[in-house]
């Protein structure tokens, strides 16, 4: 709460972050989540690889977990002032990465353009300025 005060955010957006606690069957269940499998880049260069991750979109925060049973998400990105652009990779041609305002980055890859339209379209309305 401290942390939202500081941000200049109402008291909604600060009850928002209680919600980077909640399982992945708590986050995928509430409407307008989008939520599936998806792979997550980890790493850099030499050193990259690809997760399997159970990925939920719900308002404006991106939780991934490892399984959809997991009680706590692995990451959570925070999308108000984030940025997204399209990965060039011929490895991985339906990719995206989204930025935080923090400057965290998080790649996910899907195994069709028709996906990744649909969550790029999602991530990019999700920032706070957006919610209705």
């Amino acid at each position: 709460a401290v942390v939202g005060s500081r941000l200049g955010r109402p008291a909604a957006a600060m009850a928002l972050c209680e919600e980077v606690q909640l399982s992945a069957s708590e986050a995928a269940g509430a409407s307008g989540a989008l939520f599936g499998w998806l792979a997550k880049r980890h790493g850099r260069g030499v050193f990259t690889k690809w997760n399997s991750r159970y990925v939920v979109l719900r308002r404006n925060f991106l939780f991934t977990y490892v399984t959809p049973q997991d009680a706590r998400p692995r990451k959570v990105v925070g999308l108000d002032g984030a940025t997204v652009e399209r990965l060039a990779s011929k490895a991985h041609p339906h990719a995206f990465t989204v930025t935080s305002a923090a400057g965290r980055a998080t790649t996910l890859a899907f195994e069709t353009g028709e996906a990744m339209a649909s969550w790029l379209r999602a991530v990019r309305d999700a920032g706070y300025d957006r919610l209705a």
